[in-house]
C-alpha cells in the first residue's frame, strides 16, 4: 500500500504540475491492483516506463530473434523453443535491466527477474489457456485472477521495498508464518487497560488496511474522477459513478478545500518519499 499510494501521488503531482504550465502529460498510473494479469498490471503501473523499455529494449530483442528464426525457418512462438527464444529471453533481458534501473542492489535484480517469470507465465497462459468460463462464473474468475495477480505483485514488491535480499526473504518468511503465527491483534501491557489499548490499536490498523484496499479495488482513480477536465493525453476509461465525477461546483470546492486542510494539518515530522530516489 505504501508503494502504491506513494507512486500514485507522485504521478498525480507530476500531472498537476504539468497542467499548471499548460503541459498535458501521458497517463502513468491507472489502478494497477485492479489488473487481472501481470501483463495488464504493467500496462497500468509506471506506464511511461513500460512503453520506454518495450520500445527500446523488448521490441528490438524480440524482432532480432524473430528475424533470425524466420531466416532458419524455425518454429514459431507456439513451440517450446520458439516461445523460449521469442518471448522468455526478451522478457528476462528487458525486466532484468528494468530492475537494475531502479537501484544497484541485488534485490532490484530479483524484483525484475520475478516479474519476468510472471510475464512469461502470463504469455504462456494466453497461448495455451482453456476456453473462457461461462458468463455466470466470469466474475468469480476475474476476482480470482485479480487476487492471484496481486499476490504475485506483493511478493515481488517485498524485494523492491526491502534494503537487501536477505531482509526480503526474512520478511516473506514472516508473512508466510515461518517466524510463528503470533496474534492477529497486539496485546500490550500487564493491565486490563493495557490489553484493551493493544486491541484498539490493532483494530485501528486492520481498519486502515481495509479502507486502503477498498480505495484501491472499489473506487475510481483520480484520472477517472477528473476525466471531464482531460487531465492527461491518454483516453481515460470510464469508471466513476456520476456523483464522484468532478465538476466546478461549490460542493466540490468545499470538499477539496477540506481535504487540503486535513492534509496540511496531518503533516508532521518527515517521511521517506520512496520514488524520489528514482
Amino acid at each position: 500500500m505504501q508503494l502504491y499510494f506513494d507512486f500514485s501521488g507522485y504521478s498525480d503531482m507530476a500531472i498537476g504540475l504539468g497542467l499548471m504550465f499548460n503541459l498535458r502529460l501521458p497517463l502513468n498510473f491507472n489502478s494497477p491492483y485492479k489488473a487481472a494479469g501481470i501483463i495488464a498490471y504493467w500496462q497500468r503501473w509506471h506506464m511511461t516506463l513500460t512503453r520506454t523499455i518495450t520500445l527500446l529494449l523488448y521490441n528490438p530483442i524480440a524482432l532480432g530473434v524473430a528475424r533470425r528464426r524466420a531466416a532458419r525457418r524455425a518454429p514459431g512462438a507456439r513451440s517450446a523453443g520458439g516461445f523460449s527464444a521469442m518471448v522468455v529471453w526478451p522478457t528476462f533481458a528487458t525486466m532484468a535491466i528494468a530492475g537494475i534501473w531502479h537501484g544497484a542492489g541485488a534485490q532490484f535484480l530479483v524484483f525484475g527477474l520475478l516479474h519476468a517469470a510472471y510475464l512469461s507465465v502470463n504469455h504462456a497462459w494466453r497461448l495455451l489457456r482453456p476456453a473462457r468460463p461461462g458468463s455466470t462464473l466470469r466474475p468469480v474468475w476475474h476476482m480470482a485472477s485479480v487476487l492471484l495477480t496481486y499476490l504475485c505483485v506483493l511478493v515481488a514488491s517485498v524485494f523492491f521495498r526491502a534494503p537487501s535480499v536477505p531482509a526480503a526473504l526474512s520478511m516473506l518468511a514472516g508473512m508466510s508464518g515461518l517466524h510463528g503465527a503470533g496474534t492477529l491483534l497486539p496485546v500490550t501491557g500487564p493491565t486490563m487497560a493495557g490489553a484493551w489499548s493493544g486491541w484498539v490499536h490493532g483494530a485501528v490498523e486492520v481498519g486502515w488496511l481495509a479502507a486502503l484496499y477498498a480505495i484501491v479495488w472499489f473506487l475510481p482513480n483520480t484520472q477517472q474522477i477528473f476525466a471531464g477536465a482531460r487531465p492527461v493525453l491518454d483516453r481515460i476509461a470510464p469508471g466513476a459513478p456520476d456523483w464522484l465525477i468532478w465538476r466546478p461546483s461549490m460542493g466540490w470546492a468545499v470538499a477539496l478545500g477540506l481535504a487540503g486542510v486535513i492534509a496540511v494539518l496531518s503533516m508532521g515530522g518527515s517521511g521517506e518519499f520512496l520514488y524520489f530516489r528514482f
